[in-house]
């Protein structure tokens, strides 16, 4: 709560991410073994900026709740979610100049994950695109949010989802008493 993290020159800010695999020696089995971060993870009211990779990197564990939150000129996404993290939920989050590699993710990266809802984002200028879905992602709501593009934001999709994925679950079609995307000029 109330943190704030800037200028990780070869990493995210702040990352919950397995281990890197290591010889399991007990019980004679010598299996590798990497270990989760597991579950009820709380961020409120942090900022991260200015980062080689991602604002936050959620690439483990479940339950996450992130509210308040800012990320600002980070190289790649302001939030990435990926390695098949569960039940993430991304409240009343701020994206400034996130994607300044105009490379990958943009505001939100979202990719083999599960559950993920984002509510109440506000992104300005992105580099490539507001928000990337890829791979494996299933179970993904983005509601009740305001982009605006700026001085630094490519000709881009306001939403990427995998074109060359196998999976059919992906719609942008607006659910019934929902209102569709509208691009303003």
């Amino acid at each position: 709560q109330n943190c704030k993290v800037s200028r990780c020159r070869t990493n995210s800010g702040m990352i919950w991410q397995k281990n890197t695999a290591y010889p399991d020696t007990r019980f004679g089995s010598n299996r590798l073994r990497s270990d989760d971060v597991g579950n009820n993870h709380t961020v409120f009211n942090c900022i991260s900026s200015d980062n080689a990779e991602n604002g936050f990197d959620i690439s483990s564990g479940g339950v996450f709740k992130l509210r308040g939150n800012v990320t600002l000129d980070n190289e790649q996404a302001g939030v990435e979610v990926a390695g098949y993290p569960r039940d993430v939920k991304i409240y009343d989050h701020q994206s400034i100049n996130d994607d300044t590699d105009r490379n990958f993710g943009g505001s939100i990266s979202i990719l083999d994950s599960r559950d993920v809802l984002v509510d109440n984002l506000t992104v300005y200028n992105p580099g490539s695109r507001f928000i990337t879905i890829l791979g494996d992602a299933q179970g993904i709501e983005i509601k009740n949010s305001l982009y605006f593009s700026g001085p630094d934001t490519d000709a881009a999709d306001l939403v990427l989802v995998d074109k060359n994925s196998n999976y059919d679950e992906y719609s942008t079609v607006p659910r019934p008493g929902s209102t569709p995307i509208v691009q303003t000029p």
